[in-house]
């Protein structure tokens, strides 16, 4: 391939990326990611039904089919959820693997086996949605994808911008939607709209599995550096863009799963946002916890040596002894203390400087 294919190809897989990573946002903050696997499996059997009809997975019918089959099984969920006892993350469960097994059955007894590939489906056909092409009086002007993904998007911007309070209001502050009884039914309605013609023009070109995570997965990371509506959008579709572009370039160069690669670094990046990610990493929680943990002995240390006036030379093992401490571990805090100058140490004996006395007034004074 030259490339100028290789620059299309990658910018169909970017541009189907943010498709899904727009919607991704909204069912991250709303709690709702269990639509996302809802979504992308009810779509199947639409697809599975249109290209019955069509045979060619790029006929428009296969969107709009695709995109019907996702908004009903969410409805399908809700109706039942308001009628039963059942949580809405237990239906999903139930309701997307009974689409799912009945789009298989669809695809596998109805339709052509032989060009309805289920496997590429779920992989997707990254590499090969180059050769679909969209020829005017015999004059290439593009690859369908590209067309699919531009229409999608513009409907979905649209029906974001039009509506961008409501989703706001809704996503970012459920309470106060509740509490000026707010009709989230709506909302709820246009990102599941949403979501499935996201899922159901990005299916041919990255896959079921891809396509979950592209909702899931920069939405996901981004909730760790920001919680305000549009900036964890723009982060989210960074993130998207980044791992995109590395996957697409280490696949390319080994002649690798482009989907396969592209998923592995986003489980990479969210794996290291997991751990060293600002305040709420792994990393930086146990850091603090530890933090935490040690200001609570010095305080401790503190109060022993303020109150106790008798402490001899042996009050390393004494002070161990009392709080079941090792006499290194005493030292070793003891030590630190001497530089911060909360305490001093005269005639080898530790004594509370006025700088400590401060400090155990000051953390008294927040209990």
């Amino acid at each position: 391939m030259t490339l100028i294919s290789e620059i299309e190809i990658i910018s169909i897989v970017i541009m189907s990326g943010i498709l899904c990573s727009i919607p991704g946002t909204f069912l991250i903050l709303r709690n709702n990611y269990y639509i996302a696997d809802t979504t992308s499996r009810s779509i199947l059997l639409g697809i599975a039904m249109a290209f019955a009809f069509t045979n060619y997975l790029s006929s428009p019918l296969v969107i709009i089919a695709g995109t019907i089959t996702g908004v009903l099984g969410v409805i399908i969920i809700q109706v039942i959820q308001h009628i039963t006892m059942f949580s809405e993350r237990n239906l999903s469960i139930v309701i997307y693997y009974i689409m799912l097994a009945l789009g298989l059955f669809y695809a596998y007894h109805i339709t052509d086996i032989t060009t309805f590939d289920i496997s590429s489906i779920y992989r997707g056909e990254t590499a090969f949605v180059f050769f679909d092409r969209v020829r005017i009086f015999g004059i290439d002007i593009g690859s369908y994808a590209i067309y699919y993904l531009i229409i999608s998007m513009i409907i979905s911007l649209l029906l974001i911008s039009i509506f961008y309070r409501y989703l706001q209001i809704d996503s970012v502050d459920r309470n106060y939607a509740n509490s000026i009884q707010f009709q989230t039914r709506y909302v709820n309605f246009i990102i599941v709209f949403i979501t499935s013609i996201s899922v159901s023009v990005s299916f041919q070109i990255a896959g079921l599995f891809m396509t979950t995570v592209f909702l899931l997965g920069p939405a996901t990371i981004a909730h760790f550096y920001t919680t305000r509506f549009l900036s964890m959008i723009i982060v989210s579709i960074f993130i998207c863009i980044v791992s995109t572009m590395v996957g697409f370039s280490i696949a390319w160069q080994n002649e690798i799963s482009i989907a396969g690669t592209i998923v592995s670094c986003i489980g990479v990046f969210f794996i290291i946002t997991l751990v060293a990610a600002p305040e709420k990493g792994i990393l930086y929680i146990f850091l603090k916890k530890l933090k935490n943990r040690r200001l609570v002995e010095e305080c401790i240390l503190l109060d022993i040596i303020n109150s106790n006036k008798e402490l001899d030379s042996s009050y390393l093992n004494t002070i161990g002894n009392s709080l079941k401490w090792s006499s290194e571990k005493v030292n070793s805090i003891i030590k630190k203390m001497v530089i911060d100058k909360n305490i001093e140490i005269i005639n080898d004996l530790p004594i509370i400087s006025s700088k400590g006395k401060e400090y155990i007034q000051q953390i008294l004074s927040k209990r």
